[in-house]
């Protein structure tokens, strides 16, 4: 994935090295644990102020691990509770209100709801996630902001051979198993599915 250009470890991240060795625009991208030689990228969070925020770090925590996995450093930032009239605005209102100008191009935005499913820009920089299910979620709408959609880019939707989370064939369970969601690993990219030739 490309995101946001390219820095000179070319890692594709958008993060020159000199900022994730020493921090730019008053984000410290080595506190968060930035480093010039992997991928790494930073989400603010901002959770309603009804949302129980030992239940959000549980659940990013997991969302962390499954970027680990990649080699990927997923770094959050948690921002101040959203509260009051600002519950009823849309999410892009307040990632506007929520995400410093100066963090533009370099960090991401979510806010946590309470119920279920979300909604993010594709290839942008904010988004808005249910607590249901708050780590699959999660995942789901990180992962439009970073450039995959629900297709794969096969074009027909809930294609078999993209086993992917951003695929709604698969969003909340894979094998019937809620715990093996993950992205696509493209295994499965050389197959061809003739529809009139299925062994069921």
């Amino acid at each position: 994935f490309e995101l946001h250009g390219a820095d000179r470890a070319g890692y594709g991240d958008g993060l020159l090295d000199g900022w994730e060795v020493n921090g730019f625009r008053g984000l410290d991208l080595p506190k968060l644990g930035c480093d010039p030689k992997r991928t790494d990228v930073i989400c603010l969070v901002s959770r309603f102020d009804d949302v129980p925020e030992d239940r959000v770090k549980a659940e990013l925590a997991r969302a962390s691990k499954t970027y680990d996995g990649l080699g990927w450093g997923l770094h959050i930032v948690y921002r101040d509770p959203i509260t009051g009239e600002d519950k009823k605005r849309p999410w892009w209102q307040n990632r506007d209100r929520n995400l410093p100008a100066e963090w533009r191009g370099m960090a991401h935005w979510m806010q946590i709801t309470l119920g279920g499913g979300g909604q993010a820009d594709q290839m942008g920089d904010g988004g808005s996630c249910g607590l249901n299910a708050l780590w699959a979620v999660f995942l789901h709408e990180f992962g439009h902001q970073i450039g995959m959609d629900h297709n794969g880019f096969w074009g027909p939707a809930f294609c078999p051979i993209y086993r992917s989370l951003m695929s709604y064939a698969y969003s909340y369970s894979l094998e019937d198993d809620g715990n093996k969601i993950a992205y696509s690993t493209g295994d499965l990219n050389g197959y061809t599915v003739t529809e009139t030739n299925l062994d069921e």
